[in-house]
């Protein structure tokens, strides 16, 4: 393995190597509370965003491109984090709620994108593991004579 390949699963790694140790620290370090500035800025901009996702998934999906795949994938994983901040930053009656809110919007809706692309994939994709796909593309190659047709 060599090129950009290696690079790019070099940087992967290291970023889940310093990421490990990061993230202990803070689970040992951040107090339990932590009184957020701009609050109302964060909500609407990540919903800002979610929306944007959600209509590039469905126009991409209209106009049967293959980038439905990226844009599933994309507004799955926020789903799946609004559902996650939601939950865990809620107080009070706030809780059950996001629960509720979680457990029949956000997390179906991700299982139905992931679904989705996953069909993408599968029906793009070439058919078969690599060793089908290799005696496929052998019988498909033209035998120059056999012997019976020598004779």
């Amino acid at each position: 393995m060599k090129g950009p390949r290696l690079r790019f699963l070099v940087v992967l790694t290291l970023a889940c190597l310093v990421l490990i140790p990061w993230t202990v620290l803070l689970g040992l370090t951040l107090p339990d509370e932590h009184t957020a500035r701009r609050w109302p800025l964060t909500w609407v901009g990540f919903d800002v965003a979610l929306i944007a996702c959600l209509a590039t998934t469905a126009w991409m999906a209209y106009r049967h491109r293959l980038a439905v795949v990226l844009w599933a994938m994309l507004t799955g994983t926020l789903l799946l984090c609004d559902a996650w901040f939601d939950i865990t930053t809620a107080t009070g009656d706030e809780l059950a709620a996001s629960i509720l809110e979680a457990a029949v919007a956000e997390v179906p809706l991700a299982v139905f994108l992931f679904y989705g692309a996953r069909r993408v994939l599968l029906r793009t994709a070439r058919p078969g593991p690599p060793a089908e796909r290799r005696r496929a593309r052998l019988s498909a190659i033209p035998v120059a004579a056999t012997t019976d047709e020598r004779s």
